[in-house]
C-alpha cells in the first residue's frame, strides 16, 4: 500500500515539475527580431578597448517573462546562417540588472537609467567558442550565464555590461530604422569599462533573456504536505 502511495506521490511530482517547466519562456529583445535577422550589426568587443554597454528596455518587451528568474543572456552573430568564426575571450565581463527608466527618458548618465538599485548578477572571464552564437537567427546553445538569478517582477528593465577587450566580431543588431527604436528599447555606450556617462544610442544588439520558472509557494506547500502525510502513514504501520 505504501509503495502505491509513493508511486502516486512520484507521479504528482512529475506532473508538478512538468507544469513548471511548461511555464518557462525566454524572450528576445527587440521582440520583432525573435525569429528574423535584424538589419544592423554591432561590434560588441574591440581588441584594444574595454567598454560599457547599457540596454534600457520597455516593459512591453518583457511581458512574457514577468514572474520568472532571468538566469542568463544570449547574443547572436549577424547575417542569416552565421555563427562565430573566431574564439572570443575576455578577462572580465560584468553584468548588472535592475529596474529601469522608460527608454524615451534615458539619460547619458549610466546610473540614472536605473530606477532602483541594480543587482550584480555576473562577473569574471567569458569565452564564446567558435561556432557559437548562431547560426542566426538562432542563438545557439551558448549562454552568458548569471551566477545569481535575477527575479523579474515586471516594469521597465535596465541591463548594463562592463567588460574588457576581446576579438572583434559583428553581432546582430537593430538600427534607428527598426520598429520600436527609442520607445521599446534604447541603449547607452562608452569606450571605457569604468565610464560614468555614455553616448548613443548606437545600434542595439539583439539579445535573448534566458529564464527559469519560479515555483509558486502553493505548489511547494502541496508537495511538502503530500510527503509529510506519507511519512506519517508509514510510521503508523
Amino acid at each position: 500500500m505504501f509503495a502505491k502511495s509513493l508511486k502516486k506521490l512520484f507521479a504528482g511530482v512529475v506532473l508538478l515539475f512538468g507544469t513548471l517547466a511548461a511555464s518557462h519562456a525566454d524572450v528576445v529583445v527587440p521582440n520583432v527580431y525573435s525569429s528574423a535577422d535584424a538589419p544592423g550589426v554591432f561590434t560588441l568587443f574591440w581588441p584594444t578597448q574595454a567598454r560599457t554597454y547599457q540596454f534600457i528596455i520597455n516593459q512591453n518587451q518583457l511581458t512574457s517573462i514577468a514572474g520568472q528568474n532571468i538566469v542568463g543572456v544570449q547574443i547572436r552573430a549577424s547575417t542569416i546562417g552565421s555563427s562565430l568564426t573566431s574564439l572570443i575571450t575576455t578577462t572580465d565581463f560584468q553584468v548588472k540588472i535592475g529596474p529601469g527608466v522608460a527608454p524615451a527618458s534615458a539619460s547619458s548618465t549610466f546610473a540614472s537609467n536605473f530606477s532602483g538599485t541594480p543587482s550584480t548578477v555576473r562577473s569574471g572571464a567569458l569565452t564564446l567558442p567558435v561556432g557559437s552564437c548562431g547560426p542566426n537567427p538562432s542563438f545557439g546553445s551558448t549562454v552568458i550565464a548569471f551566477t545569481t538569478p535575477y527575479y523579474y517582477s515586471g516594469g521597465h528593465l535596465t541591463m548594463e555590461w562592463r567588460y574588457d577587450s576581446a576579438t572583434s566580431f559583428f553581432f546582430d543588431a537593430a538600427t534607428s530604422a527598426s520598429p520600436g527604436w527609442g520607445v521599446d528599447y534604447t541603449n547607452r555606450f562608452a569606450a571605457s569599462k569604468t565610464a560614468i556617462t555614455g553616448g548613443g544610442p548606437v545600434n542595439h544588439a539583439v539579445v535573448n533573456f534566458v529564464t527559469t520558472a519560479v515555483p509558486e509557494p502553493g505548489s511547494w506547500l502541496l508537495l511538502t504536505s503530500c510527503g509529510t502525510v506519507l511519512v506519517l502513514r508509514r510510521r503508523r504501520r
